[in-house]
């Protein structure tokens, strides 16, 4: 009888594959970020040792007033010319880090329209040589682009305490629930149950309480100001086995707290 009941009995697992999925995915997150965040330094440090060169001088048919704000499309645009030092410069940097054709797989004028903005990119394109004005308005934008980087970074740090923390709290659970599944329920005497049922009561309390600071207290993440989806979780864990790793955990050791509390009820009804 004791035999086919625990036959029932929950798999329990203090280290899962779901945290596994996320803590790669923050590994490797990181990796991109402090690649990227070199490549940029590394970008702005170039650029500012790139001689300037008058506006003037850096014109050709149709390009824009140097004092105009947002740089139009030259009309008379060569397509042949030389690519210019910023370009290069660029191509050298931010376009060469490891991950780049599997992250992003762009052109160069893509990217610099998608990490800059698209008036940058076409000004590269328009504009030979080194203009001050244009120098200056690279610099300042690959400056915000590595600090828009470290910030995802230093969010990439909390996150992986929060898992830490959460890991910890959900093994204790689960600790605890073995320790009550191993009681043989048989032998107990009425107040005996009495108290394994509050126990359980107590689990799903200390479930509840992870689950809602995960919602909406101080583990609560939101999303990089330069992302474009919705949430921290779906920017991070898209590709993962969930991307709410820490919900995910708590659902599955609500559900077997369930089923321990299932295999007391069967025994009092033998």
């Amino acid at each position: 009888m004791v035999s086919s009941a625990r036959q029932d009995t929950p798999s329990h697992s203090t280290t899962t594959q779901c945290f596994s999925d996320a803590r790669e995915t923050l590994d490797r997150e990181r990796e991109i970020l402090d690649d990227e965040i070199a490549a940029f330094d590394a970008f702005r440090r170039r650029v500012r040792s790139l001689e300037s060169i008058s506006s003037d001088a850096s014109r050709t048919d149709g390009q824009v007033d140097v004092n105009q704000s947002t740089i139009v499309p030259t009309i008379g645009y060569d397509a042949k010319r030389s690519v210019s030092p910023i370009q290069e410069v660029y191509l050298d940097t931010v376009m060469a880090v490891a991950h780049y054709d599997e992250e992003y797989g762009e052109g160069w004028f893509e990217s610099v329209a998608t990490e800059f903005n698209p008036e940058l990119a076409s000004a590269l394109r328009d504009t030979s040589g080194v203009p001050e004005y244009l120098k200056q308005q690279f610099l300042t934008a690959a400056r915000r682009a590595r600090d828009s980087r470290k910030r995802v970074r230093d969010r990439l740090d909390r996150e992986e305490s929060i898992l830490d923390e959460a890991a910890t709290e959900i093994a204790a659970i689960r600790t605890e629930l073995i320790a009550i599944e191993s009681r043989p329920f048989p032998d107990c005497s009425p107040a005996e149950v009495e108290r394994l049922r509050d126990d359980l009561d107590a689990l799903r309390a200390r479930c509840h309480e992870v689950a809602k600071r995960r919602q909406n207290g101080d583990w609560h993440q939101r999303s990089p100001s330069s992302s474009t989806v919705p949430s921290f979780n779906e920017y991070l864990y898209t590709e993962t086995t969930s991307s709410h790793p820490v919900l995910r955990e708590i659902a599955q050791v609500s559900d077997e707290i369930e089923t321990v509390s299932n295999q007391i009820a069967r025994w009092e009804e033998i």
